[in-house]
């Protein structure tokens, strides 16, 4: 009987335990670990972002789409006025010089210009205007050919130093002042040289000489406004609304001037009667990123030295830009102090891409000798 009674005690005492044990249980399940209120960390206003890569997953997303992006845009700390393009402070500092060569011999130190003007002038030929920032290792460069307003007329545009052998004393152009930024290297003697020949050559050394004795400054005109503006350094190569891989300029009876655009180089080079002209310095193509096609009005007439061609580089004319295998209109205008500008023709001034560039002055009357295939 006690014995009974003892084993019930223990029942009870056993069905008791396991009920705490149970409820206990139970409670831990739900709420979870119970802990003191005095041990809890109060959440932190801090917004500080955590900046520890790998403890962070997102950041992996984040510079994933960084790289992903486009890449960023690097300026230069200098750049070539006439180009565009990068350059040395010096460079950047001063005027280019303008060599008038005549177009119809062989050219030294051609390819280095950063913009090559070409225009007509009497007896069926041309003349070119060699825009060169680069002064420096010019050992040889011709020959050099006659100035004349009309053509200084140009190198204002440009804010270049003319350089030539001899000037046209005809008073009835109609020009810019020039201020003395022309070197007549014709009444400087020994700053120029002609090897034996009836051509005049130079060099860097000669003109550096003869720009000091002449008291001509080359110090970059800044407030001088280009014909154009350039794209903007990152953006995609501007491309116009017709397409042409080769032009055709019957510019004289006896020159076909010829702009044949190469897929692989990007650039135009040039050919004359179908001969792809060379620098006579360094064999080196003479090539472009843009070509300007400008029709002006002229007149030819005879004189005591035969007959002389006026070409009006300053007035409105109408023309053709072409750059990347495609080209498009354009009218240019340029006025009596020294300001030119090439307009779309919707109005808007023309915007350029960055690399040399060559400007061909074909007389009005020959308009429709100028052929896109």
């Amino acid at each position: 009987m006690n014995n009974n009674k003892l084993s019930n005690h223990v029942r009870m005492i056993a069905f008791f335990l396991t009920a705490v044990i149970l409820i206990c249980t139970f409670g831990f399940t739900v709420d979870g670990w119970q802990v003191n209120a005095n041990d809890i960390t109060p959440p932190s206003n801090d917004k500080t972002p955590n900046t520890d890569v790998k403890d962070d997953p997102s950041r992996d997303d984040q510079n994933s789409n960084e790289q992903a992006g486009a890449p960023d845009v690097v300026i230069p700390d200098y750049i070539n006025s006439l180009t565009g393009m990068e350059t040395t402070e010096e460079i950047s500092e001063y005027s280019p010089l303008a060599f008038i060569m005549d177009a119809d011999d062989s050219c030294y130190g051609i390819s280095r210009s950063d913009i090559l003007v070409e225009i007509p002038v009497e007896n069926e030929k041309t003349r070119f205007i060699s825009f060169i920032s680069d002064k420096d290792n010019l050992w040889k460069i011709g020959s050099l050919a006659s100035g004349r307003d009309y053509i200084n007329n140009i190198v204002k545009y440009f804010g270049g130093v003319a350089i030539y052998n001899a000037m046209d004393d005809l008073n009835d152009y109609e020009s810019c002042d020039m201020s003395q930024n022309c070197l007549d290297l014709s009444l400087k003697a020994g700053y120029h040289y002609t090897e034996q020949t009836s051509k005049s050559y130079t060099n860097c050394d000669l003109i550096s000489s003869g720009l000091t004795s002449s008291g001509i400054h080359l110090e970059m005109n800044n407030s001088l406004t280009l014909p154009f503006g350039f794209n903007d350094f990152g953006n995609n190569s501007i491309l116009l609304n017709k397409t042409a891989s080769e032009i055709k300029i019957n510019q004289c009876n006896n020159a076909v001037i010829q702009l044949k655009f190469d897929a692989e180089t990007r650039k135009y080079f040039y050919r004359k009667n179908g001969e792809l002209m060379l620098d006579a310095l360094n064999g080196k193509n003479v090539d472009f990123t843009n070509c300007f096609i400008l029709f002006a009005d002229s007149v030819t007439y005879d004189n005591f030295k035969g007959c002389q061609t006026i070409v009006n580089t300053i007035g409105k004319g109408s023309g053709f830009y072409l750059t990347e295998g495609t080209y498009t209109e354009i009218i240019w205008s340029a006025t009596k102090e020294g300001t030119m500008t090439f307009f779309l023709p919707d109005g808007t001034r023309l915007t350029v891409n960055r690399g040399t560039s060559y400007i061909c002055y074909v007389k009005s009357s020959k308009a429709d000798s100028v052929i896109f295939t």
